[in-house]
């Protein structure tokens, strides 16, 4: 390679690494010092060619030879590469401005502001199917031009052609699709499958419909009027509301300020909400399973959205002060987990871990927040359709899937670490899904049962739970 070629690869190269750099926003920064280890690699092979010329530099004087060293000294990486080599003057002006792009581009990702790097939702894209990791790009880097290039087009190939498969495929059923067949299995296996954004929303109103669109018809301006008529009432609930707000989905650019469009209508909708069903008021997680509502839906429908989810999907009492059927859950939950997933349930039963730290938030917030985004969003597609049961199905289907894993720890701690970390890692909804739809039936009536048999358990511990907390009171 000429030097020519050779800063011609390295801007490639950026190019690449940015591509990359947009697939997994977490360690963006890590590539970032790939970037630089490429650049200074880069320029450890020119300054090596530059010195076969140092006979000539020994005829300089001293002094000059020393102001020489000197500007070295203080050059940064990028002007220090374009010193070292005498030719090429285009390549280089392009290669500073590849660097400045990428330090651009890096700072819009840090400060979320970069249009590339979000999916059509406002989150950070990321992608689960790329076809090489971020261990695989210094390799890459070593690549030259050709290759690097056929390896960003195959990648860029396979996501086209898995996504219009499955748009097509989805096309083909939303075309024979009788929205008159309530009970149609061809739907309950095609949204098992994941719904295309394209058609998410009309599925999703479909199945909100189905569970309050009676309600919904005999007030068709019930939205619109619970907010007129209480305009100006104080609430209660207002403050913590007002709290949670920017709260919702922080890595969201759509709930970033108070003034934004999308934070204006979930205000709407939470406030409404409290006013419907005051016996709830406003829980914390409310407001993550309406944000999510409303990037999908409008206004309305996802008002209607969060009132299917908390009055129809789920138990009675998942969101009162004490969160009595949250709690109940729990414990049915680690039925499963002890039937199901054995080893697990052992491990965390030696090692004396409470499995509902970090099972309770996933069903009080649907998963949003917990999982990742794609993930989480394939959970809701089926768990607006086949109700709470496919909360169990994918909460057991992360223990199956990481059970190996967690068989290997041997501390506390070290479980705890792990259950923070995994969970936020779980980007493969493909395989999660194909475990939580093959675990078996999970029938109405067996879950009924479980949750009756443990909810007076679970009163009473409530029970106690307020008796010492009365003693303690009385104590102090």
């Amino acid at each position: 390679m000429n030097s020519n070629s050779e800063f011609e690869f390295l801007r490639k190269s950026f190019g690449v690494l940015q591509r990359i750099a947009s697939i997994e926003f977490d360690q963006a920064k890590s590539k970032w010092s790939t970037l630089q280890y490429a650049e200074r690699a880069f320029e450890s092979v020119h300054i090596g060619r530059s010195r076969t010329n140092e006979n000539k530099r020994r005829k300089r004087s001293k002094s000059e030879h020393g102001r020489s060293k000197y500007r070295r000294k203080n050059l940064s990486t990028s002007d220090l590469l374009v010193y070292s080599v005498s030719s090429g003057g285009e390549v280089v002006e392009a290669i500073k401005c590849a660097v400045a792009e990428a330090q651009c581009s890096l700072t819009q990702i840090r400060e979320g502001k970069h249009p590339n790097f979000r999916d059509c939702y406002g989150f950070y894209r990321i992608d689960d199917d790329i076809d090489f990791t971020f261990e695989d790009i210094p390799d890459s880097l070593r690549k030259t031009i050709k290759n690097c290039e056929k390896e960003k087009q195959r990648f860029i190939d396979k996501k086209l052609h898995k996504a219009n498969e499955f748009e097509k495929d989805w096309e083909f059923f939303m075309e024979s699709w009788n929205n008159n067949l309530m009970e149609d299995r061809d739907l309950k296996k095609q949204v098992r499958k994941g719904i295309t954004p394209i058609y998410r929303q009309k599925i999703w109103t479909y199945c909100i419909n189905k569970r309050v669109g009676l309600k919904r018809n005999k007030n068709k301006d019930y939205y619109r009027n619970l907010l007129k008529r209480n305009e100006g009432r104080s609430n209660p609930n207002i403050k913590q509301i007002e709290l949670d707000l920017l709260r919702s989905l922080p890595n969201n650019s759509k709930f970033q300020t108070f003034m934004s469009d999308s934070v204006i209508k979930l205000r709407n909708v939470l406030v409404a909400f409290s006013w419907h069903c005051e016996q709830i008021g406003y829980c914390q997680g409310l407001n993550r399973i309406a944000a999510i509502a409303l990037l999908v839906l409008p206004e309305e429908d996802a008002f209607w959205c969060l009132v299917a989810i908390v009055e129809h999907i789920l138990p009675k009492d998942y969101y009162t002060n004490v969160l009595l059927g949250a709690q109940t859950d729990q414990k049915v939950l680690r039925d499963f987990i002890m039937k199901l997933v054995p080893k697990v349930y052992n491990k965390l039963e030696e090692k004396r871990v409470d499995l509902s730290l970090f099972t309770l938030s996933w069903f009080l917030a649907v998963f949003v927040e917990n999982l990742p985004v794609e993930t989480y969003f394939r959970i809701w597609d089926s768990f607006l359709l086949e109700g709470d049961k496919i909360l169990f199905r994918f909460a057991i289907a992360i223990f199956k899937k990481i059970e190996e894993d967690i068989c290997k720890l041997n501390e506390n701690p070290e479980i705890h670490a792990f259950m923070r970390i995994i969970q936020r890692s779980l980007y493969d909804h493909h395989t999660l899904a194909d475990i939580a739809f093959k675990l078996g039936p999970f029938s109405k009536k067996s879950l009924a049962n479980k949750r009756e048999l443990y909810l007076e358990e679970t009163k009473k511990e409530l029970e106690e739970w307020k008796k010492r907390e009365s003693r303690n009171k009385t104590i102090e």
